[in-house]
């Protein structure tokens, strides 16, 4: 293992050359094999539509609580949003100190959207959209090192409950419990994550 995360360009491996792309996947499964970490770079994510979108939803998470709570979802907390203090990771009794709003693919489950910024939804589809292409290429990419059909991930991922999370951590009180964090130590229980 090493402490070392390497930076590696998307674009290498989905506009690139055939040595690009061949670079790029041995790139990634190394990063993945030796810290389990990459830093992906050329994207394709426009930075000042994702700023914008960031934005969108500050607004709605600067909203009153009582219009935040309209739109909250159940326990599994797969759509919609999770109010403050209400998620603890794994065998963690005390919660974390956020908030969050979840989003996931309609044809496993229907999205809730609030009206309220009126762009929220046009802004978190795209955001949504963009990053979950970003993750089939990185998926695909993997496909090479590890000898498998290039659509091998793709499939499993197109049948999963892809989530997109926006995390709010908002101001902490004077009297918050010491003992709670921000989002405590947990383990990540997907195939891929990505992290703007």
């Amino acid at each position: 293992m090493t402490d070392f995360v390497p930076t590696l360009p998307l674009a290498h491996y989905t506009h690139g050359t055939p040595s690009q792309k061949a670079s790029f996947c041995e790139g990634l499964f190394s990063a993945l094999t030796q810290t389990g970490f990459v830093i992906l770079t050329d994207h394709g994510i426009e930075l000042d539509r994702l700023t914008a979108t960031y934005q969108t939803v500050e607004t709605f998470f600067t909203q009153a609580e009582a219009e935040k709570l309209e739109f909250m979802v159940g326990m599994d907390g797969q759509r919609g949003y999770t109010p403050f203090g209400r998620e603890h990771a794994k065998d963690n009794p005390f919660p974390d100190l956020k908030e969050f709003w979840h989003v996931g693919r309609e044809e496993i489950r229907p999205n809730i959207w609030p009206s309220r910024p009126a762009s929220f939804q046009r802004d978190v589809t795209w955001l949504y959209d963009a990053l979950d292409k970003a993750g089939l290429s990185v998926l695909e990419a993997l496909t090479t090192s590890l000898h498998l059909p290039k659509d091998y991930f793709e499939e499993m991922a197109m049948g999963g409950n892809s989530i997109l999370r926006l995390l709010h951590y908002p101001p902490l009180a004077d009297d918050a419990d010491p003992a709670c964090v921000r989002a405590a130590a947990h383990e990540d229980i997907n195939l891929i994550t990505l992290l703007v």
